[in-house]
């Protein structure tokens, strides 16, 4: 089951939506574990996905909420497909999320350049970021990273440089993204700013998708961002990290279930699609 526990984020990220803005308006901890609560006794629910913009905020809040969890004996399983800002966390509290019942955290890094993180105003801490991935992984959680190449001004060497770090994390798994900059994000702004006529066509006429061929980025330098994208993951998933990940894996028997069904349904449409 989904979950949302707060709205906002006061950073200013210059990729980000602003649907929510950047004034944090938080639930209170026992407000949030009576839903939990109600989901887990009443409805069934095993796992709940939380999907805040940051739910590590505040971390006395935090650290109740999977206090009050632990009190109530909730058996639940946490995961994190976003949420959380991995330079805000410490040892304890990747710890007292784990007996919670978390077992997958995400960590948004995007890049490995110092310049881009002051370029999209995110300024992560990276020392600290690759500190938390690096604990939370030794404890056993499942450790998702994501990455965002493809940035207005961004040189190839910072496009590797991003790719090698993904590759050395101690990550059980990652997604990659090209950088798509919507309109009425401060990116696209930049980007418009940044880059040439042809850029600026791809950009009145984007390819909403993050996986994308073509993007201005690659339009206006002649970089194939596709083709890094896929190098990393051939470098990334190596046989061993695919078994620890399957190992990491809670539901194993309904995870194998779903693969199967997304293989059949890829094989379907590959299948349809020839001429």
């Amino acid at each position: 089951m989904p979950m949302v526990t707060s709205r906002g984020c006061p950073f200013h990220c210059t990729y980000c939506h602003s649907m929510f803005g950047k004034k944090v308006r938080l639930r209170s901890p026992e407000n949030v574990v009576d839903e939990i609560e109600t989901l887990v006794r009443h409805h069934n629910v095993d796992e709940i996905q939380i999907y805040d913009d940051i739910f590590n905020i505040d971390r006395e809040r935090m650290m109740k909420i999977c206090d009050l969890i632990v009190r109530r004996g909730l058996n639940i399983r946490l995961s994190f497909p976003n949420a959380i800002r991995s330079d805000m966390l410490d040892d304890e509290m990747i710890l007292k999320l784990k007996e919670a019942g978390a077992y997958m955290i995400t960590f948004a890094i995007e890049t490995a350049s110092p310049k881009l993180q002051k370029l999209i105003r995110k300024n992560l801490d990276l020392a600290k970021a690759v500190r938390a991935i690096d604990f939370a992984s030794r404890i056993g959680l499942i450790t998702r990273g994501f990455f965002m190449i493809g940035f207005p001004t961004e040189t190839e060497d910072e496009i590797k440089n991003t790719l090698r770090l993904a590759c050395r994390l101690p990550l059980t798994t990652l997604s990659i993204f090209s950088v798509v900059p919507f309109k009425g994000t401060e990116l696209h702004d930049l980007a418009q700013k940044a880059t040439s006529p042809r850029g600026r066509l791809r950009l009145a006429n984007p390819d909403p998708s993050y996986f994308a061929p073509n993007t201005f980025y690659t339009d206006e330098t002649g970089i194939s961002l596709r083709r890094h994208i896929l190098l990393a993951y051939f470098r990334f998933f190596t046989p061993v990290r695919l078994v620890r990940y399957f190992l990491k894996i809670p539901r194993k028997a309904l995870y194998l279930r779903l693969l199967g069904g997304l293989l059949k349904t890829g094989f379907i449409i590959q299948k349809n699609e020839r001429p």
